[in-house]
């Protein structure tokens, strides 16, 4: 015999994203994220931040913002087609 009970799952589901150097929400479209840069790093070895994660989000204009100050310019890549 088999007995059945209802299970209930939690679940977590992505609902904003916020910059995190404007501190404003990503723009949504249809209830759709616009595009975003998000970045991760793992501190490793010879660090001042060994062991540390640290991850952020920027929008679109404030990456511009970020970028538009690096000494060299980032290099850009069409997606390759196949």
């Amino acid at each position: 015999m088999k007995i059945y009970r209802d299970v209930f799952v939690s679940e977590k589901k992505l609902v904003d994203v916020i910059c995190n150097m404007c501190g404003e929400k990503i723009k949504k479209s249809d209830n759709v994220l616009h595009d975003y840069f998000h970045a991760e790093k793992k501190w490793g070895y010879f660090s001042e931040m060994d062991g540390e994660n640290h991850s952020f989000d920027l929008c679109q204009d404030c990456y511009k913002k970020l970028i538009n100050q690096l000494k060299i310019s980032v290099t850009e890549n069409e997606d390759e087609k196949t």
